[in-house]
């Protein structure tokens, strides 16, 4: 599981102070990115590798309690799966009080740039993903 720490802004509100809808989303992209780089990948040139990229093709989201503009949201990335070509994350969003606000799920796909078709995880970022893993089971 990978730990980062985020918080809500003037620009996730509504007129009233509470996370608009969608802007749950940045805190899970923003975790995927500070994942990303804790793992020690350039994020631009992950971003701009001229083969393949990765799309996310499903997203989800749960909240469970309202966020409010100030709030310092923690939020717990966890892999949960790694298929041949995709893997899944989910984000679990906790007010620093403990409070958990809500959940998202992600699944990004590894395609190829120009034919924009499906290929296999290049085996260095697998292997690295791999021990990340966080078994169902277990939890």
């Amino acid at each position: 599981m990978f730990k980062t720490t985020n918080k809500v802004r003037i620009h996730d509100t509504d007129m009233v102070g509470i996370l608009y809808f969608p802007k749950i989303f940045r805190f899970a992209h923003e975790a995927f990115e500070d994942f990303f780089i804790s793992l020690g990948f350039n994020i631009h040139d992950f971003f701009s590798d001229p083969k393949m990229l990765f799309v996310m093709v499903h997203c989800e989201a749960d909240y469970l309690s309202p966020f409010h503009l100030g709030d310092v949201i923690h939020v717990d990335l966890i892999l949960k799966h790694i298929g041949t070509t995709s893997f899944t994350l989910h984000f679990e969003l906790y007010k620093f009080d403990g409070t958990h606000m809500g959940s998202v799920k992600t699944v990004y796909v590894c395609v190829e740039k120009k034919q924009f078709k499906k290929q296999k995880i290049p085996d260095k970022l697998r292997n690295i993903l791999e021990k990340h893993l966080v078994n169902e089971k277990a939890q």
